[in-house]
């Protein structure tokens, strides 16, 4: 932490609403320790009257978790997310619904994705119902739009206040609003404004970069012959934080994740949002193991020892590209072995051999008769975003291990690891020695 840590830490604690301290209950287990099986038996055994909602990062792991209550003779579940793209597809009116038919039966399950959770506008009698949050929710969100411009056409919806001892300004909403303006301009921009008007957010600009756009109109060239060409001077970035009211008002919330209190989430409310956490016996208990002890089957492989980036992955090597020399270097050394393999979402590599599997896979059981994988997404984040979580008083080091380390690691244990039963060699090849 920086040495401004504590007046950063008291400009967290004065805040518009004095919500008293949120306790989260909290399950630490590794993957494949059983969380979701432990999790299982405290339904089961919190007997009737129980009403339970479970959030999760996909429908994959809905379904999943779907299946294993299933399996234990757990009633009354629903599994509520929307089955298509279409807008038309009301989710949060859907899981609200069943919230009263699951309030006037006394007992019931619902599942439901973490991004559909924050659109619920009411849930009936909350403080009857406990709230499970499977897999750690991203407690940051960063945006960098290019606005020479047009600037004022988000800043229109700002207003600023200064952060003591930090080059960032808090924003805040004016008193215009986007409303429904379809206006495709406003897509560029929009997920910014809705967290701005989310009580459940707070939001940061860069200071400097606020001044001399929105200020001072004050745009800057970039040269044709930076890589970064497309003005890259004359960006705004924006920084907006998770906050705990978001659980407020339950009978009790409970979140598991593997490396707990390595993550983000974790540091940021205990350490600036007065969240008291406590372990949940009842499930870490039943879990299977605490400590890996099969670190000897795995064997990690990496490609270049500079750090991995987009940048990095469009540099030219023998003539191609390094994202397709090294898929080349993949294929040839796995060769037949079927493999699992992970990319950035702009990334269309293909294999022969490989199954494809989201980079955010946290939970996922259906890839672990696989032995091997190649991870190769770029998990670094933009300098800024990194540089605006510092200047709160965020360690560099940890902001690394927090974002990219967890989800290699999650990635990794997608494979035949996270089988106790299996004792077959597993090979993880990743891009850069970091990592590794």
């Amino acid at each position: 932490m920086k040495n401004n840590k504590d007046v950063v830490q008291n400009h967290f604690k004065i805040s518009k609403e004095h919500n008293p301290p949120l306790t989260i209950h909290y399950v630490d287990g590794l993957c494949g320790a059983g969380k979701t099986y432990g999790l299982g038996q405290f339904i089961k055994l919190s007997g009737l009257h129980q009403k339970f909602i479970i959030t999760t990062p996909s429908k994959a792991l809905a379904d999943q978790i779907y299946k294993q209550l299933d399996d234990l003779g757990i009633g009354a579940i629903q599994k509520i997310y929307s089955q298509t793209r279409s807008r038309s597809s009301n989710v949060p009116a859907q899981i609200m619904a069943a919230i009263r038919d699951i309030n006037v039966m006394g007992q019931g399950v619902i599942i439901c994705t973490q991004q559909v959770f924050p659109k619920l506008q009411f849930i009936e009698n909350q403080s009857e119902w406990v709230l499970i949050v499977d897999e750690i929710p991203k407690v940051d969100n960063f945006a960098a739009p290019s606005l020479p411009y047009n600037h004022h056409l988000l800043a229109q919806y700002i207003e600023t206040g200064e952060v003591a001892g930090t080059g960032l300004y808090e924003i805040h909403p004016s008193a215009e609003r986007l409303g429904h303006n379809q206006d495709a301009v406003n897509d560029v921009f929009k997920a910014i404004v809705d967290d701005l008007y989310d009580d459940h957010y707070r939001c940061y600009t860069d200071k400097a970069n606020w001044d001399k756009l929105v200020e001072r109109n004050q745009v800057t060239d970039d040269s044709p012959d930076d890589y970064l060409y497309g003005n890259e001077l004359n960006k705004l970035y924006f920084l907006s934080l998770l906050q705990p009211s978001i659980y407020q008002g339950f009978a009790q919330v409970i979140m598991m994740g593997a490396n707990f209190e390595q993550s983000l989430l974790y540091r940021y409310w205990s350490d600036y949002c007065s969240v008291v956490f406590r372990p949940f016996t009842p499930i870490t208990q039943q879990l299977r193991y605490n400590q890996y002890s099969n670190g000897h089957r795995l064997t990690l492989r990496y490609l270049q020892e500079a750090d991995w980036s987009k940048h990095s992955a469009n540099q030219l090597i023998k003539g191609k590209t390094k994202l397709d020399y090294f898929a080349e270097v993949v294929a040839r050394f796995m060769g037949e072995r079927e493999f699992i393999y992970m990319t950035n979402n702009d990334d269309s590599t293909a294999f022969r051999k490989g199954r494809k599997a989201p980079v955010i896979s946290h939970g996922i059981n259906h890839f672990d008769t696989i032995n091997d994988i190649y991870f190769s997404p770029a998990l670094n984040n933009q300098p800024k975003h990194t540089a605006m979580l510092i200047d709160l008083g965020f360690d560099k080091v940890f902001i690394k291990r927090a974002m990219s380390y967890e989800v290699a690691h999650q990635a990794i244990m997608r494979t035949s690891l996270r089988r106790p039963d299996s004792t077959a060699p597993v090979t993880a090849i990743v891009c850069d020695k970091w990592l590794s």
